[in-house]
């Protein structure tokens, strides 16, 4: 019985990881989708290379370390119910054995005004 727990724990947290890393590349996609702008507008003349220089040290510094930081550094089973209240995660993106338990954690993390 031991054993059936901890292999379901084990399955637990590798739907979590992978609840993780499907939210991180949604978000660093939208972050690189922002960047790709500026280098649109570089290319078109709108903005010149120094101004491109300081958008991806921003980038960088900023929506990337973010990000990074997010999921990389914290547990899976923090960072995932925070991407489900931002709705970065939707309900189908969740295997139905979690989903529950998904809800009940993003319930502590959601604002009073949610």
């Amino acid at each position: 019985m031991a054993q059936k727990q901890e292999h379901g724990a084990k399955k637990r947290r590798r739907q979590f990881r992978e609840l993780a890393g499907l939210a991180y590349r949604r978000e660093l996609e939208e972050a690189l989708g922002q960047l790709e702008a500026s280098f649109k507008a570089w290319r078109s003349g709108e903005i010149g290379p120094f101004e491109l220089s300081d958008r991806i040290h921003k980038f960088h510094n900023g929506p990337s370390r973010e990000l990074w930081s997010t999921y990389e550094s914290l547990d899976a089973e923090m960072s995932v119910p925070l991407a489900f209240v931002r709705g970065v995660l939707k309900e189908e993106d969740v295997p139905p054995e979690l989903l529950e338990q998904l809800r009940r954690t993003a319930e502590l993390h959601r604002l009073p005004d949610d």
